[in-house]
């Protein structure tokens, strides 16, 4: 799926290079890397990127809603988002495990967070990091 709409976008942003590209994130979340794929094309081509969340941005696809161009993120009002740390799914053994756990952290150190989505409140990113800690869910009812 992640491979999908990199190709999209990255057709979108020849066709029309001007021209808003707008997402539609219904989503429970999924791969770190495939999601950070995304994310990094979402910020590579031309056009501001919309985001609107339609039922469920959960985990990764919270992230990818929150990553939408500022200003330009939105969420319908029977919407529901949920943010997290990311999870590392690490087996094997010892030695495999903490090269896994290393890998992921990268994500973690070198990320910062990127706005929640809101309608009616702006959070900044030193603001926002605390809600990162633990499950958190947004409604807007």
């Amino acid at each position: 799926m992640a491979n999908i709409i990199v190709a999209q976008l990255l057709y979108l942003d020849v066709v029309d290079p001007q021209k808003d590209i707008v997402m539609y994130v219904n989503s429970p979340g999924g791969s770190v890397t495939a999601g950070m794929a995304i994310f990094d094309v979402m910020r590579h081509i031309r056009p501001d990127v919309s985001t609107v969340c339609v039922g469920l941005a959960a985990s990764m696809g919270a992230f990818l809603l929150s990553a939408g161009t500022k200003g330009k993120r939105y969420s319908l009002p029977n919407s529901r988002v949920m943010i997290h740390q990311p999870l590392c799914g690490a087996e094997g053994g010892q030695t495999d495990i903490d090269i896994q756990v290393k890998s992921y952290s990268i994500y973690h150190e070198r990320s910062e967070p990127v706005d929640p989505p809101s309608p009616t409140r702006q959070f900044n990113p030193k603001t926002a990091a605390p809600f990162f800690k633990e499950i958190f869910y947004v409604s807007y009812l």
